[in-house]
This record gives structure tokens, C-alpha cells and sequence, in this order.
């Protein structure tokens, strides 16, 4: 092999490994994979609702998102906390210790809580559906809060049945004897006075209790033109409903939280359950009615059609991780203190519509999230009304 001949091979060989190497630095990065933990009930009381949550937040899983130019993919890993206290603490261990997760959601007000400090201590953010102020206090860094409670949803239906139905004057209230119920009852209470009615009937009742009629038939002759169930749970709420109208009540039943209609057709039957209103946040949306977002109802026939069911609040157990997306994009990082800054103080795109965080000045961390008016109409659960953000945030005199 002659001098020139060698000189010759070795230069294609370097321009070879010159041009290639230029190819694989503009190749595509791998993909890496961002893991989420889910904590709800698979097994146990809260599964008609632990499992509806599940299968909505899966709609997500494989979601590829952008990350300051890299690609990731959502991995979710599944943990059943049996919607108790104590098997929610086990399920945020294993999730954040073992599996190594920065991002959990979790389902249930009393699972929120147990891990609150857990999640807190490690700097794990979290998205948690709990219905009472408590589960993001003042002051909280890590938790976020998407489901309205009864400070914000009591004050707004009161305002619209006093502006829509002024015939309604005089008002009977009948809660659980547990906390939520009793704060709910309270701000009841406040909200009649406010508006120029009267209060005829207030009183609480033991959990579990399902004979009302001692209660009803105190209640009829007290002669209320409003019946408020005071964030009776849906089970409650369906059989005070039958119950008082086998009795003859024909007055106005509401409820400020969400309910499963189906439930209650179930329970209290067509004819019994006509003309009852609750407000809520999207979680009582049904997705496909005139009022609903193009979103939602996108969401809705994907959620359809993989499962073949559907259950009232999927929506919006899909935004439970839908936040948690958004600030990670939003931060493009995934520290997870940029993540909350970013969820503070960014918009985000939600099933329902453009949303914030906000309301410091009661607690931190809740979801200025639209509110929902449902009704039941010949037999079906209707979303009738929506409430803007900025709106009820107006009647709550907040900023």
C-alpha cells in the first residue's frame, strides 16, 4: 500500500466519522419517562368514586410533554389508599420512597390530610380532591386543591336562588352532624339572613341515620319554600328527597355540593327528584350539555369510548393531573419548587375552561374553578348554569 494511498483512506475515514457524527447529534433525543403517583380507592367504599378517577387520569398516561426542549412521557403509578387515612399514608410512602415520584394526586379529604405532611416534608407536589379548606392551610407549599368546598359554593347558590326565585322565603335546613355538614349549615344560616329571608327549621342529623321522617315532618309543618340538605352526601341526599315527598313537601330541595343524578333517580325515583338544584364545581358537570366547554365534551367521548360508562366528576379528575402537566410545562422544569411557582402564578388550560389558583386570602392553593348549576329535569341530570371565576369571586367580595 503506497504512502498516498494511506493518506487518502485515512482522511474518508475521518470525514466518515465527521459526517456521521453530525447525523447523531441532530438525531432526536430518547425520550425520558416522568412518573405520577395516583392515590385513590380500587378497593374498599370509595371505589364508585376511587375508580372513576382512576380510569379518567389513564385517558393521560403516555402523554408525551416538552420540558425545556426534552421529551418525557407520563408514566402512572397506581396506588390503592382505600380511602382511609392510614392506607393513604402507606400509598404516599411507597409512592414517594420506593417508586421515587415528585408528583402525586390524591383522592379523598381525610387521605389528603393523612399525607399532607408526608408530601410536605419531602417537597412532593400534589393535586388532592378534598372538599374542606383544611387540606391546603395557609401557608402550605406542596398542595394544591382543585375541588370547591361549601365557603365558596353556599354564598353563590344563595345569591342565585335570591335573584331567580324571589318567591322563595322562608327556608328549612337539615345537615349531617360532622363537620363539613355543620360549617355548610352555619354559612346557611348566614346567607338567609343576609338576603331578607327566614329561617323556619334548622337541625342536624346523625350519620348513617336513613328514617328522616321525624325530621320531615317537623320540617312541613314549619312551612319552608326551600329545603337546604346542607352538603348531604348523595346516598342522604336521595333518600331526605323521597322521603319528603312521599310527605307531601312540594317545595324547592337544593344542595350546595355535587351528587351522582343517577343516584338519586335511583333512590328517590323521576317524579321525586324533578326540579332539584345543586351547585358545584365542574366534578358535578355532565359534559356534553350547551354550556359545557368544547374540552369537556371532547374529554367526555374519549372517556366514553374506551370505557363504555360514564361517571358524574371524570372531567374533572382529569385535570387533576391536567394541573400538574401544565406546571410542569409552564415551569419547563421539573424542579418541583419551580412547578408550584409556576401553578401560583400561571393560567392553565383545564377541561372546563382557563383557570388560576388563588383565594390566599382564605387559604392557599384552590382552583378559582368555574362552578356548575345542575339540575334534575324529566329524569336526567342537566348542567343549566356556569359560573365564571371572576364572577362568584364577585359575590364572595374576594379579589
Amino acid at each position: 500500500m503506497t504512502k498516498k494511498f494511506l493518506a487518502w483512506s485515512l482522511l474518508v475515514g475521518l470525514v466518515t466519522i465527521v459526517v456521521v457524527a453530525g447525523y447523531a447529534s441532530k438525531a432526536p433525543a430518547a425520550t425520558k419517562e416522568l412518573k405520577i403517583g395516583v392515590a385513590c380507592a380500587l378497593t374498599g367504599p370509595g371505589t364508585a368514586w376511587g375508580v372513576p378517577f382512576r380510569d379518567a387520569i389513564m385517558l393521560l398516561d403516555g402523554t408525551t410533554i416538552d420540558v425545556a426542549g426534552e421529551k418525557y412521557q407520563v408514566k402512572f403509578i397506581v396506588e390503592d389508599n382505600k380511602y382511609t387515612s392510614k392506607d393513604a399514608v402507606t400509598a404516599t410512602n411507597k409512592l414517594i420512597f420506593v417508586d421515587k415520584v415528585k408528583f402525586i394526586t390524591q383522592f379523598g379529604t381525610a387521605c389528603v390530610l393523612a399525607a399532607l405532611p408526608i408530601t410536605e416534608e419531602n417537597k412532593v407536589l400534589m393535586a388532592g380532591v378534598a372538599t374542606v379548606p383544611g387540606t391546603t392551610p395557609l401557608g402550605v407549599k406542596y398542595s394544591f386543591r382543585l375541588t370547591l368546598c361549601s365557603t365558596e359554593l353556599v354564598p353563590v347558590i344563595y345569591k342565585w336562588l335570591n335573584d331567580n326565585r324571589p318567591e322563595l322565603r322562608r327556608y328549612a335546613l337539615l345537615a349531617i352532624n360532622v363537620e363539613h355538614g355543620k360549617a355548610a349549615q352555619k354559612m346557611a344560616a348566614e346567607q338567609v339572613k343576609k338576603h331578607g329571608r327566614e329561617l323556619v327549621y334548622s337541625e342536624l342529623y346523625e350519620p348513617g341515620v336513613t328514617d328522616f321522617y321525624p325530621h320531615l315532618t317537623k320540617i312541613i309543618a314549619a312551612k319552608p319554600d326551600g329545603l337546604d340538605l346542607c352538603v348531604s352526601l348523595p346516598g342522604q341526599a336521595a333518600l331526605i328527597v323521597k322521603q319528603a315527598r312521599e310527605l307531601g313537601f312540594k317545595g324547592q330541595i337544593f344542595n350546595p355540593v355535587c351528587i351522582d343524578g343517577a343516584e338519586l333517580l335511583k333512590v328517590a325515583g323521576k317524579d321525586a327528584a324533578e326540579g332539584y338544584i345543586f351547585i358545584c364545581s365542574p366534578c358535578g358537570s355532565t359534559m356534553i350539555d350547551p354550556v359545557c366547554s368544547p374540552l369537556e365534551k371532547d374529554v367526555y367521548k374519549r372517556f366514553v369510548d374506551r370505557y363504555g360508562y360514564f361517571k358524574i366528576g371524570m372531567g374533572f379528575w382529569w385535570d387533576h393531573v391536567k394541573v400538574i402537566l401544565e406546571g410542569i410545562e409552564k415551569a419547563g422544569s421539573l424542579d418541583v419548587d419551580k412547578v408550584a411557582k409556576a401553578l401560583e402564578t400561571e393560567e392553565l388550560e383545564l377541561s372546563f375552561g382557563r383557570s388560576r389558583f388563588g383565594i390566599e386570602k382564605y387559604y392557599g392553593h384552590q382552583l378559582l374553578a368555574a362552578m356548575y348549576m345542575v339540575r334534575i329535569r324529566d329524569g336526567k341530570q342537566e348542567t343549566f348554569k356556569r359560573i365564571e371565576y371572576k364572577e362568584w369571586m364577585k359575590i364572595l367580595g374576594v379579589k
